[in-house]
């Protein structure tokens, strides 16, 4: 992995200690990504931080179900998915894909501070409409 993507990486992995499940996924996803244009995968991220046989999968014995009512999802998990769903991609006007990238880009450089209040406003509303509970 080049020294670039090793050090976006190393910054996300502190913001996994957020106390809100969607920033967490929202850093995941991002991580993903940047783990995905150096040509790795979460596998190998967990190959270069343990040893081999400590990173085979573990069978499930069932799904876990969670003890508490999940969060509402957060502006940067918001952000992410309306900039990687295939399907608002094509409805948003091209102009607020810009934007939204943009504001995509500060995140991943700066953290949660990169999203400015605008940014915020713009992504409440695009999410309300073409979110995932929007989609048919």
């Amino acid at each position: 992995m080049d020294t670039v993507a090793r050090q976006r990486v190393a910054r996300l992995l502190t913001k996994l200690a957020s106390d809100y499940d969607g920033e967490i996924v929202a850093t995941v996803t991002v991580m993903r990504r940047v783990l995905q244009s150096s040509g790795y995968d979460l596998h190998d991220l967990a190959r270069a931080l343990a040893p081999a046989e400590t990173c085979a999968p573990t069978p499930s014995a069932g799904q876990h179900q969670p003890d508490y009512a999940p969060r509402p999802m957060s502006v940067p998990a918001k952000l992410i998915w309306l900039c990687t769903s295939p399907t608002v991609s094509g409805k948003l006007h091209s102009t607020v894909m810009r934007t939204l990238r943009a504001a995509l880009a500060r995140y991943e450089r700066i953290g949660v501070g990169g999203i400015t209040p605008a940014d915020r406003d713009l992504i409440n509303q695009a999410y309300k409409v073409y979110g995932p509970e929007n989609q048919t």
